[in-house]
């Protein structure tokens, strides 16, 4: 058959006939994978997601069955300042992590939920270290820091580590009276939020 064509012409199609090979659909149960995305806001990490359903079927031709590696749900959790609670897509995805087009999953969307989870905390106190003399008869009296503490995030192993929070070091070469000064609160090794 074709269509589009002026009326009136005279229309021969070659070949007149074409080999049709039919395939049969098989269905394989497969498990829902989620995959997060992003950073929650705050001082909180994304904890196990739940999701329903968790398997689901596939219909996919019988040669293309082997390329079924798993079936994702993405969901994204940037920004999040309480638990995430969305429906999403389902993709079938081949082994590549390429999506298999051929493939068709029912049912096509899962609710996804994913608690966030507070992360521990410490309050520790701030340690500032000096660098450099001051000028010739003048001397360092005292070192004061506000505020005098902060509070840290990490993991507890982590956290029962830490008995305070160094800051960069301040140079004091050549000084002559009292200075206020401001120092950015750097994001140590394995800390998560300060």
């Amino acid at each position: 058959q074709y269509e589009g064509l002026p009326h009136g012409l005279d229309i021969t199609i070659q070949p007149s006939q074409v080999s049709v090979n039919i395939e049969e659909i098989k269905k394989i149960q497969k498990n829902v994978q989620v995959h997060l995305m992003g950073k929650a806001r705050g001082y909180t990490k994304a904890g196990e997601p739940v999701i329903k359903p968790q398997t689901v079927t596939v219909a996919v031709p019988e040669s293309r069955v082997k390329d079924v590696a798993f079936v994702q749900a993405v969901v994204s959790v940037e920004e999040a300042e309480g638990p995430v609670d969305t429906k999403v897509p389902l993709r079938v995805l081949d082994r590549k992590g390429q999506p298999l087009d051929v493939a068709r999953v029912s049912p096509s969307s899962a609710e996804v939920y994913v608690p966030l989870v507070a992360l521990p905390s410490k309050m520790v106190p701030l340690r500032v270290q000096t660098k450099g003399v001051p000028a010739n008869g003048y001397k360092i009296d005292s070192v004061t820091v506000t505020p005098p503490q902060i509070t840290i995030y990490g993991s507890q192993s982590v956290l029962d580590t830490m008995s305070s929070y160094t800051l960069p070091e301040v140079d004091v070469s050549g000084w002559t009276a009292t200075k206020k000064i401001q120092v950015n609160v750097p994001l140590l090794d394995k800390i998560a939020k300060t």
